[in-house]
């Protein structure tokens, strides 16, 4: 599959990227895979990004703040910001007073974030989007509707109307039934550029996020409303670089239920998967000297979040982290924990990837890995990939 690592040349050091993020390892990857030099700030210090960046692990009880305190030692290095950010605009705000930020800024994240204003832009542009709404007395009770707060990341928090009183933190969005994907966009000056899309894993029965199956083959009408979405939507708030839209698929046609102003987890599917570098085109959003860089195509990728089976604590293991020459290569396992870091049971402990020229093939060995690394960590697993979600009208699932 993967071969070894290759770029386009280029003159010159690299230049640095500072990369903060509650995880900066992806992230961290695709910049070397850009050509950069990464400086990662993140919660989690994980052996294969230690082996790579420079890196801090942030302070808990102050994140996202303490991740200025590395910011403001590498001032004006180029800032990324990565997953739960978009939370946080006030930070954002902050981290760009004194370098380049390379991504979107506060008041953007505010505005695209914001529910309401991106039902209201889909709808004026005759373009679908569920029905939001800040009470039950706003909603059509003969179809289902999700508690969704206005503040969140990865699915979590996310669930079915359940009666209870409705807080000021949350809102209510119509549930949309179908499998999920995630379609990246990069949004420049002169153009919208479209990355591909994954068939995003959840977790069973609930909406967060476990993983990311793909590029999905994406045709006609589909193909067609889905690059009309991202095009709206980056123009209509003024995107900049990475961004990526969460969908539903119902009826052959994609249902947006979510927008992320950033680099999200699904990138790096898509990036092994073509071997197209994702932060060489969102760089030149920001920066026009930037040149692009290309890799060998791993064919279809899988990946899942492995999380804890019990409370433990983490062991020692003989695991070798790659390096810098890796960065084209699809892991085995990625964001592997140090020795004795301690876990309770649901906690997120580490990546497993799969690969192969058919989904079938990817998901296949995706499935043995996690089997094997859960064995090797003493947990038993309860459920599998569903095959048959990976489906549906708008993609063939090969290359």
């Amino acid at each position: 599959m993967a071969g070894a690592f290759r770029v386009t040349p280029r003159e010159g050091p690299a230049i640095e990227i500072l990369i903060v993020g509650a995880s900066a390892r992806a992230a961290a990857w695709s910049a070397l895979r850009a050509g950069l030099r990464p400086l990662a700030a993140d919660l989690f210090a994980d052996r294969d990004l230690t082996a790579i960046a420079a890196t801090r692990s942030l302070e808990r009880s102050r994140y996202p703040w303490s991740g200025l305190d590395l910011a403001r030692a590498h001032k004006k290095v180029p800032a990324l910001y990565s997953g739960a950010l978009e939370n946080h605009p006030e930070f954002l705000e902050a981290l760009a007073s004194d370098r380049p930020l390379w991504g979107n800024s506060g008041a953007v994240v505010r505005a695209v974030r914001d529910p309401f204003r991106l039902n209201a832009l889909l709808h004026e542009a005759g373009l679908l989007s569920p029905r939001v709404a800040v009470s039950r007395e706003q909603t059509d009770r003969r179809v289902r509707w999700l508690i969704k707060p206005l503040r969140s990341a990865g699915g979590l928090g996310v669930h079915f109307d359940d009666g209870r009183p409705l807080r000021p933190t949350h809102y209510l969005q119509e549930f949309i039934e179908g499998p999920s994907l995630g379609a990246i966009f990069v949004s420049r000056p002169e153009d919208i550029v479209f990355l591909g899309a994954s068939r995003m894993l959840l977790e069973p029965g609930r909406f967060a996020y476990r993983g990311s199956v793909g590029p999905l083959a994406l045709h006609g009408p589909f193909l067609e409303a889905l690059l009309r979405l991202g095009e709206r939507i980056a123009r209509g708030f003024g995107l900049k670089g990475l961004f990526g839209v969460d969908c539903v698929e119902r009826d052959g046609r994609p249902w947006p239920v979510e927008v992320n102003p950033r680099y999200t987890a699904s990138v790096e599917v898509l990036e092994l998967a073509t071997g197209r570098s994702a932060l060489s085109e969102h760089r030149a959003a920001f920066d026009p000297t930037g040149r692009s860089f290309q890799g060998p195509p791993a064919g279809m990728v899988a990946k899942e979040v492995l999380r804890a089976g019990r409370d433990f604590a983490f062991p020692c293991l003989d695991w070798a982290p790659p390096g810098p020459n890796d960065a084209w290569k699809v892991p085995e396992v990625a964001d592997l924990p140090h020795e004795g870091e301690p876990f309770r049971r649901g906690d997120p402990v580490l990546t497993v990837f799969g690969e192969g020229r058919l989904v079938e093939e990817a998901v296949t060995q995706l499935e043995a890995r996690r089997s094997q690394w859960a064995a090797r960590l003493g947990w038993r697993l309860d459920h599998d990939v569903d095959q048959a979600h990976l489906r549906g009208p708008c993609a063939r699932h090969h290359v």
